[in-house]
């Protein structure tokens, strides 16, 4: 059975998801930064000399200066991946809080302690912007009643939705 056929077994839902999958997976796969070459400091064929990393007499020149810059930069995804991180272990304590909304009573002190946690974490390493979107629901369409368990499970999945989007932003 070749893929066609094999895609085509599933229902309607399940082929669009299928393709909606390969074609982000693709659409990521473009925009991942590539890795820089090393710089050797010579022109490479098809290069200008204008073009090429210059050195000095000492033979260090702006190549050192281009390679503490890359430091610096490098230092940015890896303060982001620790945010992402940090973010991903806030929404498996959602989950966490979202599995014991049928107690009773349902958590409401750890759920507010967790929404406490998380404005905390990103108004002081992520910024304030963050956090005031952390507590936006703008856009975002629920089911329930006006009860309380349906109020927390509200809060708990839109601020978790919140939390994805931050992830996604922050991996960029």
């Amino acid at each position: 059975m070749d893929i066609v056929n094999f895609i085509r077994s599933y229902p309607a839902w399940a082929q669009v998801l299928f393709v909606v999958c390969l074609v982000v997976q693709l659409f990521l796969a473009l925009l991942a930064p590539r890795e820089a070459q090393p710089s050797t400091g010579q022109a490479t064929k098809g290069m200008s000399s204008v073009n090429a990393p210059q050195q000095s007499a000492s033979g260090h020149g702006n190549i050192q200066i281009a390679q503490a810059a890359n430091v610096h930069i490098g230092a940015l995804p890896q303060a982001n991946q620790i945010h992402a991180e940090k973010l991903a272990s806030f929404i498996v304590e959602g989950q966490r809080l979202r599995e014991r909304l049928s107690e009773v009573p349902p958590p409401v002190g750890e759920h507010n302690a967790w929404v406490e946690r998380v404005n905390d974490y990103l108004r002081t390493n992520v910024g304030a912007a963050y956090e005031v979107r952390f507590g936006d629901f703008s856009g975002m369409t629920f089911y329930g009643d006006a009860s309380e368990r349906s109020n927390m499970s509200r809060s708990i999945e839109g601020r978790s939705r919140r939390l994805h989007e931050f992830i996604a932003e922050l991996s960029r």
